[in-house]
């Protein structure tokens, strides 16, 4: 528990220390910071489910980055978007989903590795990946991020003088997407922390919902540094599983002395964290952690008088020791180490020595490092890299290809041939290679791979937005150290419609899919009025419509127009947004929704993209009439089409899966107790046709259906 307790710092404070460092110590910073500061996430989900968990990649510099997150490991994990580029305090939200096959066995599990690089620059982080299978197809997990958190989920109290008291208020959030249950909480030691409230009694939670939990430390000058963590025990409703949710919380005594003027000292240098897993890695592949060091001393300086670490060969430290270091009272320096996974499978521990002076006492901080090797060479950065060339983030319509090229660098100083080759990950079906092979990349050179884009519409015809691939390589080759490697192949889309002023998708208010709704332009300023519907079973207070950056994207009108307003179950409102850039790449924001049951908001990312020529119509072309009646409807839907010479009608639910499909240029009947497998439970559903008139004009058009079938 200690080791879980002190390995990672409160965002919060880690940016204030960051900020601190003194000039003659500062290192290079990679300017962003990602939300978790975990080494790994765990996920499970049945066979043929899916489990969704995020984090926020926040640019803390104050020029414009541009990221990439790549994806290693298992094609049972997906993760969106593949490149980003933000401005400064800018943030871009990253989905993870882990999705096993519907052939997937119970207990089986996988790993992979979430990879986010700084272009240009040799900076990057990564986050583990675990995913267990837990059943067989059928069910899931569900929910947001499927967890029980707490927010924030560590905080330090600081350092105290003895008797100081100080309080900090925490908010559990119930995001596993069911109700459950506590069953009780409490601190795990007596370290001078107290909870309140105390438990008494079991306290149920529906999803969305939290709890609050204030808790206090007491300084006492027996304890240097404390940690502790709140535990909270619940298990979902009408089960009797056992879960655990911990709160980390960790203060410091500082002492005051009396005489000669007071002033004082503790103890001298804090390391945060102070103990480190970077998890598991494939071999070849990277991470790095930066160690903020402070003086903790109320009123005398430290002098560092060196650090070391162990071998250079899985772990580095950067910088590396270059003179004695003053830091004053309360000032930090930043070093950071790295660990680079070998292709033998096996865990390595490294141990960060600092040495320092205060007054006259010679002390040693020292910080632990551990990992493990997951011993297989097809990380991609082994000995053969990929780099996207220019190009690459220009929208293609439906139905059209784009030619596109992934740069190949050779690290090494040997050459190496690429002698077979083949695509694969979760879109691979919209790429394809078009070089032939053998290709050889020279020694410290470049080389490119050809291939070509064609995106592919999703079940309701619309784009996908960001599409993404694999290409495996197989090696040969002088003195290198892997014989498959894997680059990232990444494509955006665009459907292309004339009309772009309104949505016809209805989205759930609290979702449970990924939230990415997106605009078109065609050089102009368009307007887009996307509807959310309250798919709670309980009335909801709307508190506020805002967007979080601002720079492309301006809110133009909400309905109803005034915030706080209350949305009944199954009510609606609408956000009307203005996309403002007229280039050609890919921008994002995120409107973010904040209501009651939902403590954060809710983020749907925005995506606006520039398309060429129009397509497909969004509105129906004239001589085309559709009828569907009645509506509402108890067990049969008739729909009526003419003036097509062919047209396709598609039956979905709130959440986006298709309940039926067929072909038709007359008269379809679904029958709503026996097409879709079972009897569909009353409510809302969406009806999309789409065809060509009789004017050869494509369109697609979708309508709202709603079933009482009690």
């Amino acid at each position: 528990m200690t080791r879980i307790l002190l390995r990672s710092a409160v965002l919060s404070l880690l940016a204030l220390l960051l900020a601190t460092v003194t000039a003659q110590s500062s290192k290079a910073d990679c300017a962003y910071s990602l939300s978790t500061a975990d080494s790994a996430w765990s996920f499970s989900a049945n066979a043929g489910s899916e489990q969704t968990r995020t984090f926020w990649v926040t640019n803390t510099g104050s020029t414009t980055i541009t990221l990439e997150i790549s994806l290693s490991g298992t094609d049972a994990f997906s993760v969106t978007p593949h490149i980003d580029t933000l401005a400064a305090g800018d943030s871009v939200q990253i989905t993870v989903v882990f999705h096993p096959g519907s052939g997937a066995s119970a207990g089986s599990s996988v790993h992979g590795t979430i990879t986010i690089s700084k272009v240009g620059s040799d900076c990057r982080k990564t986050l583990g990946l675990v995913g267990k299978v837990t059943g067989s197809n059928g069910g899931g997990n569900g929910g947001h991020d499927a967890v029980v958190i707490f927010d924030p989920g560590k905080w330090s109290f600081g350092a105290l003088a003895q008797g100081a008291d100080s309080c900090h208020t925490f908010t559990l959030i119930n995001w596993t997407g069911k109700t459950i249950v506590l069953t009780g909480w409490s601190m795990l030691h007596d370290r001078g922390f107290s909870v309140d409230p105390s438990f008494t009694d079991n306290v149920t939670l529906d999803s969305g919902e939290t709890k609050q939990f204030t808790v206090c430390y007491t300084s006492d000058s027996s304890r240097h540094e404390v940690v502790d963590s709140l535990d909270v025990t619940w298990h979902y409703d009408g089960q009797n599983d056992t879960h655990h949710t911990d709160l980390a919380v960790t203060a410091a005594y500082k002492k005051t002395d009396s005489g000669n003027g007071g002033g004082g000292t503790s103890d001298g240098l804090v390391a945060d964290p102070g103990e480190y897993s970077f998890g598991a890695l494939a071999a070849g592949a990277s991470a790095c952690k930066d160690i903020v060091i402070t003086n903790h001393s109320s009123s005398q300086s430290i002098v560092i008088t060196g650090w070391t670490s162990c071998d250079g060969q899985q772990f580095s430290l950067r910088p590396s020791f270059s003179g004695n270091d003053t830091l004053a009272p309360g000032s930090s320096i930043t070093i950071t180490m790295c660990y680079t996974a070998s292709s033998t499978a096996g865990s390595a521990k490294c141990n960060l020595t600092v040495n320092y002076t205060i007054g006259s006492a010679t002390k040693q901080l020292v910080v632990g490092f551990g990992a493990t090797s997951q011993g297989s060479n097809n990380s991609g950065d082994a000995c053969l890299r990929t780099e996207q060339t220019a190009g690459y983030k220009d929208p293609i319509v439906i139905g059209a290809s784009a030619n596109r090229a992934l740069q190949l660098i050779n690290k090494t100083g040997a050459d190496i041939t690429i002698t077979n080759d083949s695509v694969a990950c979760e879109d691979a079906r919209a790429f394809t290679l078009t070089s032939s092979l053998p290709i050889t990349v020279p020694a410290h050179g470049t080389a490119n791979l050809n291939y070509t884009f064609t995106p592919f519409a999703l079940n309701n015809g619309d784009p996908k937005g960001v599409y993404s691939g694999c290409v495996i390589f197989w090696l040969s080759g002088d003195s290198i150290t892997c014989h498959e490697a894997k680059g990232t192949l990444v494509g955006f889309a665009v459907h292309d419609a004339d009309t772009h002023t309104n949505d016809t998708v209805i989205r759930e208010l609290y979702p449970n899919e990924p939230r990415v709704i997106s605009i078109e332009s065609h050089g102009d300023r368009p307007t887009k009025t996307f509807t959310f519907t309250n798919n709670l079973t309980v009335d909801v207070t709307v508190n506020g419509v805002t967007l979080k950056n601002g720079t492309y994207f301006q809110i133009q009108s909400t309905t109803p127009a005034t915030t706080p307003f209350v949305l009944h179950p199954s009510d609606n409102m609408t956000v009307t947004v203005i996309y403002t850039a007229n280039d050609k790449d890919v921008h994002y924001d995120t409107l973010v929704i904040n209501s009651t049951h939902n403590l954060l908001g809710t983020g749907f990312q925005l995506q606006g993209v520039r398309a060429a020529t129009s397509s497909v119509r969004a509105e129906i072309p004239s001589g085309v009439t559709i009828s569907l009646t009645p509506n509402p409807m108890s067990s049969r839907l008739v729909a009526t089409v003419t003036g097509t010479t062919s047209a396709t009608i598609e039956v979905y639910d709130m959440l986006g899966k298709q309940l039926t499909s067929s072909a038709t240029t007359g008269t379809w009947v679904w029958n709503a107790t026996t097409d879709a497998g079972a009897r569909v439970a009353s409510g809302s559903y969406i009806v999309r046709i789409s065809g060509v008139s009789t004017d050869g004009i494509p369109f697609v058009t979708s309508k709202r259906v709603v079933v009482t079938n009690e």
